[in-house]
């Protein structure tokens, strides 16, 4: 993946970017080149966490994630025509983010054996001060989630992270995932009845 190469020259523009936003603030707002070249460091500024963080869930390994991260802000700036300026960043980075996951599934098959995950991803908030008993419970039920978005094919646990994690419309989780209104409708209502039913057996179980 050319990620690591491309990332310090991207960082390098995106820097210059930010000089640029400051001097041309009276500069006029139409849907230019350099008016998009803006937004897009904007969004880096901003976004490039929930990239990666939607890069982790896919991909299940921290170092292939930020890999993912990189190489969406390196396409990103070379398809900067295909951004419009009122258009929200985040859909069209996530779907270059998928892309870009999906195109490193597919050179992994064909480079040998996938890379370990690294640990869980799934967050459960606990009640503070947390007792011993309500910790390990808390544990286990994470490694429950952890275990039903593993169950999960990729691009359905992709719409349930947009959803869930990303709080997107089913509308902009359509647009990333290049689907139907009506499918990403079905994909997350299935998911998410993935993980009710493991959550409900692990619960079955504690009874």
């Amino acid at each position: 993946m050319r990620a690591r190469e491309d990332a310090v020259l991207v960082s390098a523009q995106l820097s210059v970017l930010n000089v640029q936003d400051r001097e041309d603030d009276c500069a006029s707002e139409g849907d230019t080149p350099s008016v998009r070249e803006r937004a897009l460091s904007r969004a880096y500024q901003e976004l490039s966490q929930d990239v990666h963080r939607f890069a982790m869930h896919l991909t299940r390994n921290r170092a292939l994630a930020a890999d993912v991260t990189q190489e969406t802000f390196v396409r990103a700036f070379r398809r900067l025509e295909t951004l419009r300026v009122r258009e929200r960043p985040l859909p069209w980075l996530l779907g270059i983010a998928r892309n870009v996951v999906r195109e490193s599934r597919h050179q992994a098959k064909r480079d040998g054996p996938p890379q370990e995950r690294d640990g869980h991803v799934a967050n459960v908030e606990t009640m503070s001060p947390p007792t011993p008993e309500r910790m390990m419970l808390d544990r286990e039920l994470v490694q429950v989630v952890d275990g039903a978005l593993d169950t999960l094919a990729t691009d359905r646990r992709a719409a349930l992270v947009l959803r869930v994690d990303q709080g997107m419309s089913y509308a902009e989780i359509a647009e990333v995932m290049g689907w139907t209104l009506a499918k990403a409708k079905v994909e997350v209502h299935r998911a998410r009845s993935t993980l009710r039913e493991h959550v409900r057996r692990y619960q079955g179980g504690l009874q």
